[in-house]
């Protein structure tokens, strides 16, 4: 039907002017003739007949709740206005529409100033009711009655046709359902009993137990009819949920559909959609899920949705919720099942699968490029940096390769991997991203404050038909790379442990310098030698391969003392030019704590008359535990000068005997203490109180955010060392950097 909206708000308008001048002729009426006195049967009229309207006015149907909610008011207003009380019928009318008007309010409060119209035509309607029963001649009750319930009808049908064409609605439409049936009956019935008792208290004057009686009566006959209504909004609630949770689970993708549909179906509305924000005000909001909501409207002009609509709405959106909510523990646990633990990248079979649909569904001539790579000297990296070393490396490289754009990565076994990218613009993009997946890879990773070099070898393939098969893609990209691989001008196995050594003693051998500051005043405290080889034509060779080597060829001692030999004069100068007494920390091996060690005798030799606070920190790879005959040196070359610091406490054989016996200069936390999760800060915390309480000094390694430097702070802890504080640096660097 055609509308005219604005016609229909403008006579909106003029409908609650009406009604309010009304009111304000009835409150005028109290000014001048006093308050209407009530009496019994009055009040009892008055509000089951607001029970009445506020029980049809829950029902969905459109039309019926706006013709019986006339009826009742004309019949009742009719009864009311009677010649006992004619004349203050005009005070009446202003407490009887109050009553309504809470009636409405109570039942309506999601729309509730949306049905102020229709409360005006019934206002209005009733002073037409009033002026009826006022005519001259009319006798008894039942005349008057009939009169007023005609007039009222006379004033309240016309203006409610007009309000509905203006609003392209037919006055009839909604009487539909078997329970609205009988709601119109019984509430029918109810009415005509209502007169009945009026005109028996009318016959007996005086007997107020027929009074009570009747009342009673009335009384209960609502109640019951209160409660056949709220059974059918139950039913009507139950039936929404019963047919939304035997539809569950929603598949997620049809979730927003099967809801507006489940509304549709139990709530009269104009339209209801899933949408990022809550509705405007009057129509229904139920949250689905974050910024996603469930929204019921009417029309302009329409009845008021009730709370039972509410109800409803309320418990379809909470059975989406669940949907959304299963959905995805659903795809966490997926991600969870297919998702390499130590990586982050996928699982091998997965990402295969994920591979084969791509090619699948790929537009013909598209590119596909698979790459397949592992680590060169993999082997190397776990026996000299340990096995938890080369699994944080292996863990940071899985971050990496997750966070480089476009492509699928996933762990193939070990030490092996594979990718797959889609859409290639040309052949030669193929080599740039793999030489950016190996500039990615073999950027330094620091383990437990070692720095970890990872080298690749890609081999590849690209892929232009889409019936190729995945598993023979993958097979090519190996054969490449094995092919690359064999053609590398340097041999896997790498220089042997004598040509290393020579190399080194040679003049490959250099010194960085970190520094080791304290924690509560924020000075350098003093430096840790840190040993750094280089062997021209091989390229850098880390601190784990040159000790293993230097012990294999019974060299440790003279690895130590040529690395103390550099290192505690450079810091002697830093501390003639500073006027500090700084600290130098050469790192030993536990098997060099013997009484021939040429490397300790030296170290001894020059702390008698040294600047420097020369301390040996003694590392934790050694297997055997601590001896009564090493803590006899210790304590002897500690009597000359030598301190001694037990170094990375906790990466290995945690040597408890070694702490709990003697005063160390320093005990260094390892930084497999600094981890997010509950268990290694519990760990770090205990660790932290019992080396104070043992009255150690206690130096954290590792630290590299203010995240990890806060936490070290607020554990007490007396020392710390990592990138945050100072990376190595050369001793020209170190020099440099000295204040003035």
């Amino acid at each position: 039907m055609v509308t005219n909206d604005l016609a229909a708000r403008w006579f909106d308008k003029l409908l609650i002017v009406g009604a309010l001048a009304v009111m304000i002729n009835g409150v005028i009426g109290w000014f001048s003739g006093g308050l209407p006195t009530l009496r019994p049967f009055t009040i009892t009229v008055m509000l089951t007949s607001a029970v009445l309207i506020a029980v049809v006015m829950r029902t969905d149907d459109l039309a019926a709740p706006r013709i019986i909610a006339s009826v009742v008011m004309a019949v009742s207003l009719a009864v009311i206005i009677s010649p006992v009380i004619r004349d203050s019928a005009r005070e009446i009318i202003t407490i009887w529409c109050l009553i309504m008007i809470a009636a409405f309010a109570a039942t309506l409060r999601v729309r509730f100033l949306d049905d102020l119209p229709l409360i005006a035509v019934l206002i209005i309607a009733g002073e037409a009711l009033i002026l009826a029963v006022r005519i001259p001649g009319l006798g008894v009750p039942n005349q008057q009655i009939v009169v007023g319930f005609l007039a009222f009808l006379a004033v309240a049908f016309p203006l409610g046709v007009i309000r509905e064409r203006l609003y392209g609605r037919r006055l009839l439409a909604g009487i539909r359902s078997i329970p609205m049936a009988r709601i119109i009956v019984g509430l029918l019935a109810y009415t005509f009993a209502v007169i009945a008792a009026l005109n028996l208290l009318v016959a007996f004057p005086g007997n107020y137990w027929a009074s009570a009686g009747l009342v009673a009566i009335v009384v209960l006959i609502g109640l019951i009819l209160w409660q056949t209504t709220q059974l059918d909004s139950y039913r009507r609630l139950t039936g929404a949920l019963l047919q939304a949770e035997m539809a569950t689970p929603w598949p997620e993708g049809q979730a927003e559909a099967i809801m507006e549909q489940l509304v549709r179906d139990h709530v009269r509305v104009d339209s209801v959609t899933v949408q990022g924000a809550p509705g405007e005000s009057g129509a229904i909001s139920a949250e689905v899920a974050d910024d996603k909501y469930l929204v019921a409207r009417r029309r302009a002009g329409d009845q008021g949705f009730s709370r039972e609509d509410a109800d409803v709405v309320g418990g379809i959106a909470a059975l989406g919720r669940a949907t959304y909510i299963q959905a995805t523990q659903r795809r966490h646990l997926e991600l969870l099942a297919n998702t390499d633990d130590l990586t982050g990248l996928w699982e091998y079979k997965y990402w295969l699968t994920v591979l084969s649909d791509t090619c699948s569904n790929r537009i013909p001539g598209e590119s596909i490029a698979v790459i397949f790579f592992d680590l060169d000297y993999f082997k190397n990296i776990n026996t000299n940096f340990g096995h938890i070393r080369a699994d944080i490396a292996l863990a940071a490289l899985g971050k990496r390769l997750n966070n480089i754009p476009h492509w699928r990565f996933a762990r193939f076994g070990g030490d092996e991997f594979v990718g797959f990218l889609a859409s290639l613009d040309a052949k030669d993009q193929l080599e740039t991203e793999c030489a950016h997946i190996q500039q990615v890879a073999s950027e330094p990773v620091l383990a437990d404050g070692r720095e970890i070099v990872l080298g690749v070898t890609i081999g590849r393939t690209i892929s232009f038909d889409k019936d190729d098969n995945p598993r023979r893609m993958v097979a090519i990209a190996e054969r490449d790379g094995r092919e690359r691989k064999a053609a590398r001008p340097t041999p896997d196995e790498g220089p042997s442990d004598t040509e290393m050594m020579q190399a080194l003693l040679d003049g490959g051998l250099s010194v960085m310098y970190q520094p080791i500051v304290s924690l509560k005043t924020g000075e350098v405290h003093g430096y840790e030698a840190l040993l750094r080889g280089n062997i021209p034509g091989k390229g850098a060779i880390s601190p784990p391969d040159i000790v293993v080597a230097a012990r294999n060829l019974g060299l440790l001692d003279t690895l130590t003392q040529r690395v103390a030999q550099t290192a505690v004069p450079a810091i002697e100068e830093v501390c003639r030019l500073t006027g500090r007494r700084l600290s130098v920390s050469i790192n030993i091996e536990t098997d060099q704590l013997t009484w021939d060690s040429e490397a300790l005798e030296w170290l001894a030799h020059r702390a008698a008359d040294s600047p420097a606070r020369i301390v040996a920190e003694i590392t934790e790879r050694g297997e055997t535990d601590w001896t009564a005959e090493q803590d006899e040196l210790v304590t002897e070359l500690n009597a000359r000068g030598v301190h001694f610091a037990l170094d990375d406490y906790g990466a290995g054989q945690s040597r408890l005997r070694a702490v709990a016996r003697r005063r160390w200069y320093a005990v260094k936390m390892d930084r497999d203490f600094l981890t997010t999760d509950q268990t290694g800060l519990t760990m770090l915390r205990h660790n932290v109180a019992a080396m104070h309480e043992l009255g150690q000094v206690v130096v954290l390694e590792g630290l590299e955010d203010a995240d990890q430097l806060a936490l070290a702070k607020s554990l007490g802890i007396d020392y710390g060392q990592g990138f945050l504080l100072g990376r190595p640096m050369t001793i020209e660097n170190l020099l440099a950097h000295l204040p003035d």
